[in-house]
């Protein structure tokens, strides 16, 4: 099993060549979500690492970054993110000029949209 999801890893970063190295993905836009509404989420300056080749996903912020195991997987010009055993997804764009993450936290939902380039 093992050695097939690496070979399904393989075949998909070979077909994205725009994102084969780590790509920096900037936090340009970031709202909380509760039952009574949304609003505008705290300050910017977080970002986050994508490394393919390497099945890892970090978010970082001023106090460092914190780092997932993730499975990547192609839908068209997107490429799903997903966080075995976590309430979080991600996706971004082929080129990376798109990316979201919407991360849970009991009933709060933290959607956050930037765009990704090579560090």
């Amino acid at each position: 099993m093992r050695t097939a999801s690496a070979a399904a890893l393989v075949v998909i970063i070979s077909s994205i060549p725009a994102v084969a190295d780590p790509l920096r993905c900037e936090i340009a836009q970031k709202f909380g979500c509760s039952p009574a509404g949304c609003t505008t989420a705290g300050k910017l300056g977080s970002f986050a690492i994508i490394d393919m080749e390497a099945g890892k996903y970090s978010k970082c912020d001023a106090e460092g970054c914190d780092e997932y195991s993730v499975n990547f997987s192609r839908s068209g010009v997107y490429v799903n993110v997903n966080f075995p055993g976590h309430a979080t997804v991600a996706k971004l764009s082929i080129d990376g000029s798109q990316f979201f993450e919407v991360a849970t936290l009991m009933n709060n939902v933290i959607v956050s949209f930037g765009a990704c380039t090579k560090p």
